[in-house]
């Protein structure tokens, strides 16, 4: 798991690229795999009270070990502020795996830019 604090701009797009490989650095098939982003003010309430949740499953591109996970602008849009957050990969397996990705503070800075036509 990879600790680090993020810095996003409100109302933009933001992608994150993940790279998935095993031991020995080979690239792992995560076709059909999700992934789950979370940034909450208050780490203990429950995820349906989370200031961001995006679900992504992994398609074509996670064969060769690779995905790039969007963060859509529409959910930083208003959102100016301090939240910790993690990213989780969940496995298509039975049972399935769950691992943390990612974690540590997400800042949302304001925009400066209001209106784009």
């Amino acid at each position: 798991m990879l600790a680090q604090d993020l810095t996003i701009v409100e109302g933009d797009d933001k992608t994150y690229h993940f790279t998935f490989q095993d031991n020995d650095e080979n690239e792992i098939d995560v076709t059909g795999y999700e992934i789950f982003f979370t940034a909450k003010e208050v780490v203990t309430d429950p995820d349906a009270g989370a200031r961001i949740t995006v679900q992504s499953t992994i398609g074509a591109t996670g064969a060769s070990g690779y995905y790039d996970f969007l963060i859509p602008h529409g959910d930083t849009d208003g959102a100016a502020g301090a939240f910790t957050y993690d990213f989780q990969l969940v496995s298509n397996d039975t049972p399935s795996y769950v691992t943390t990705l990612m974690k540590g503070t997400l800042t949302i800075l304001e925009d400066v830019t209001i209106d784009i036509t």
